[in-house]
Formats: C-alpha cells, structure tokens, sequence
C-alpha cells in the first residue's frame, strides 16, 4: 500500500466516523423532547433540591440563623432519644463497647469491667466525660450532657456486675 492509498483510506474512515457522529446526534435530539424535561415543576423542584448547598463555610463568626438552627436541632434530636442509659448506650457508646473496638471493655464482660469498678464509679464517670485512651470526650458526643453520659455508664456498670 502505498502513501497515497493509506491516505485516502485514512480519510475516507474519518469522513465515515465524522457522518455517523453527525447522524447520531441528530437521532439523539429528534428522541428528547425541546429543552428536556424542565417545564415540568416537580422535575424543576427535584432539580433545585439537588443543587442545594449541603452545608457552609463560615470565617469568624457564625451567623446567628446558622448557629441557632443547629443547636436547636442538635439538641431536638439529643433529648427525646436519648432519655435513658440504654438508649445512650446504643445511640453513643455500643459502636465500641459492644464489639470491644479500640481496647473498649466489652459491655457486660465482667472480668473486663472488674478492675474499673475497683476504681469506682467517679473515676469511670470522669474517664467517659473528659476521654480516656482513643476514646474521645464524652464518646464523640459533645452534645451529651453530663447526665446522660452517667447514666450511660451507670448502665454498663449494671450490666457487667
């Protein structure tokens, strides 16, 4: 085969690719309906919805519509659920203590638990307020009040004795 042969074939399977691309498009834009499907208002609305911000980044102060909304919803969602020890427990702490994550005393292992409730419960109170090892304050929870975390531990303490 010579240059010019491999050259008119060249040109001729691009002059091919280019039509069928053309010809597809067009088959494309006869099957979607004009300006697709955005005349519709829950489509509109599905949109809008999408692209909304999922947060914001505030430098300095917060404005206060942004801070007061999460902490009301922050502290909507922490009271009612979490009302009692269990319920923290399972919210809160059981992530760790039930699989005995990160060196967490499994719940009601008593032979774990032992030597910290030689300890007393003050100093175990004072370890889930302030954190202890690779568990955080108030197990990642900053939200907690200082009553339901004892309550929380008051819990485990009961079930491992």
């Amino acid at each position: 085969m010579t240059d010019r042969q491999f050259m008119g074939v060249f040109i001729g399977v691009l002059g091919f690719l280019v039509l069928l691309a053309v010809v597809i498009f067009f088959i494309a834009q006869s099957l979607t309906p004009e300006g697709g499907n955005l005349q519709d208002p829950l489509v509109r609305e599905a949109i809008e919805k999408r692209l909304e911000p999922v947060g914001g980044v505030y430098v300095g102060q917060v404005p206060a519509t942004a801070s007061a909304g999460a902490a009301k919803s922050s502290q909507a969602a922490a009271e009612p659920a979490l009302a009692d020890g269990k319920s923290v427990y399972e919210a809160v702490c059981a992530g760790c203590h039930a699989t005995g994550a990160a060196g967490a005393p499994k719940f009601a292992d008593t032979a774990a638990w032992a030597p910290r409730i030689g300890a007393g419960s003050e100093v175990l109170y004072r370890s889930a307020l302030q954190g202890k090892g690779t568990m955080p304050p108030k197990g990642g929870r900053p939200d907690l009040s200082e009553e339901q975390v004892r309550m929380a531990v008051d819990y485990m303490l009961e079930a491992a004795q």
